[in-house]
Parts: C-alpha cells; structure tokens; sequence
C-alpha cells in the first residue's frame, strides 16, 4: 500500500499548477468535416441550443429550466442521457457525443462564486445572487488533457477516455466559458450495466492500476458509478467536469494543488471501496 501512495502524491504534484493555455492550446482538433456538420446543425437548431446554453431567467428557477429544456430535447426526438446536464448524440455526427452543463450544476457554481453553501441557502437568496461566468461543461477539457499527459508517461491497455474536444458555438465569443462553448465527446458503444456492474466485481491488476494512475493523474472525484466498459472490454470513464462546489472566480481545479488533491482523495477513496482491501495495488512511482 505505501508504494501505491508515493506513485500517487508524485503524479498529483506533476498535474498541477498548469496555466489554462497548457491545456487549451495542447489538445486535438475536430477534423474539418465534422466541425462543419456540427456547426450547420447548432445554426439550424439555434433556439434550442440557446435554452440549453444560455439558461436565460431567474437562477432560482432551475428546476423549471432543466424540465422544459428536457422537453424540448424530447420534441426533437433526442435523447438525454443525464439527469441533471444535458449529454445526447449529435444528431449531425451520431459518432460524437454533445455535453452541456445544466441550470442546476451552474446554480451550484455561482452560489460558492458568492461565498455561501448550496445546502445553506434560502429560496430567496438565490434571486439577490450575482452572475458570474461558470465553467462546469469546459472544465472537461483540463482532464482530459491530463489523460493525455499520462498516456505519454505509461502505456494504458485496459483504461479509456473517450477523445474530448472543446467546440465554439456560432457566433459566439473567444472567452472559453458555458455560454461559449460545449463538449463533443467521442461515442463509445458499452455493455449493458447488469453485465458491466459483474465485471467491475472482478478487475485483474493491470486494470486495477491504471485505474488508480487514472484517478491520480487526472484528479477524477467521482468514480464509483462512472466507470463503464466497452463492447471491447476496456473500462471507460466518459464523466470528467469538475465537482459543481468549484468556485468559478477561482478557475479550473487543476490549477489548485489543494483542490486537485481533494478531488482525488475522494476519487482514490471511491476506488478502495470499490476494489476492496483484497486488492492492494502497487506500482513503481513514475519519473
């Protein structure tokens, strides 16, 4: 177990401290034919993706947002598949998937933005508080880069994360934020979750490995329930945005060592009682 510790405090200490060009500037890009069939289908569907984007209206209504906004998707004949954001193929390129924060995830941001706790706040302070930019849906991006900073380091066989891009919405500003820019997110097929849940009871090593170097390296908080498996038999983790408690004023957690480490304690502790105390990983610390 000590040996597993020490990998982990050093690829924690390497991933952090990054300015957001770091990350911004070093990821792939959508090849020309994609970016275009998307942008046609954001132009020809331009008042949806505002309600999904923008969320215009009273903060304290976002419940009331996110139910109408579901039946909007709904009216187009896609798809969902979040509760509370907004993840559904793209119906231009079904090979990627569209990723939207949603109203509830950014109310959450703001709140912390104006120094109160979500779950100490009344209904009537949530109309005096002020706007902010949130940064939930890019926030992806950061760890997806750090993914792709770790598969330089050591090869991963057994664990995957899907290709992550950040996509401008037309006509929108530079400024990377939610009411700029979505994610598009490689579509992988799975297994269905009966079979994948009796999988995950029984990882071999090398899964269990990568798992944690994942977790580690890329500061992943919310892993229990977010590890799914592939028709190909890889474990894979699609869900990468920051926890909704992030303060936006303050950027992206990767920047933060202190908020880095708390996001992966809470992933590394999701993963022991996950593997169990019969799987004691251990692993040379990388250089």
């Amino acid at each position: 177990m000590k040996k597993w510790l020490v990998f982990i405090l050093l690829v924690a200490f390497k991933a952090s401290f990054l300015q957001a060009d770091d990350f911004f500037e070093s990821i792939p890009i959508l090849p020309a034919d994609v970016v275009k069939k998307v942008n046609d289908w954001l132009i020809s569907e331009e008042d949806l993706i505002k309600k999904l984007v923008l969320q215009e209206g009273d903060l304290a209504d976002h419940q009331i947002k996110h139910t109408g906004n579901n039946e909007a998707l709904r009216e187009k004949g896609i798809i969902n598949y979040s509760r509370s954001n907004y993840v559904f193929a793209c119906p231009a390129e079904p090979d990627y998937m569209i990723k939207i924060s949603g109203p509830t995830n950014r109310l959450v941001n703001t709140i912390v933005a104006n120094e109160k706790w979500p779950t100490r706040i009344s209904d009537e302070e949530l109309y005096e508080l002020k706007r902010v930019a949130t940064y939930q849906t890019v926030s992806s991006l950061p760890t997806y880069y750090l993914y792709l900073r770790l598969q330089k380091l050591m090869p991963l066989k057994s664990v995957y994360i899907p290709k992550t891009y950040l996509f401008k919405l037309p006509q929108a500003s530079d400024v990377i934020n939610d009411t700029n820019y979505i994610i598009l997110q490689e579509r992988v097929s799975f297994l269905p979750k009966k079979e994948s849940k009796e999988l995950l009871k029984n990882l071999n090593n090398d899964q269990a490995n990568e798992l944690v170097a994942i977790v580690a390296s890329c500061g992943l908080w919310d892993i229990k329930n977010n590890i799914l498996i592939a028709d190909d038999g890889r474990l894979v983790i699609v869900d990468l945005e920051q926890p909704n408690i992030s303060n936006p004023l303050k950027g992206f957690n990767i920047q933060e060592i202190d908020r880095f480490n708390n996001n992966m304690n809470c992933g590394l502790n999701d993963l022991k009682e996950m593997l169990g105390k019969e799987n004691c990983i251990t692993t040379k610390p990388l250089n």
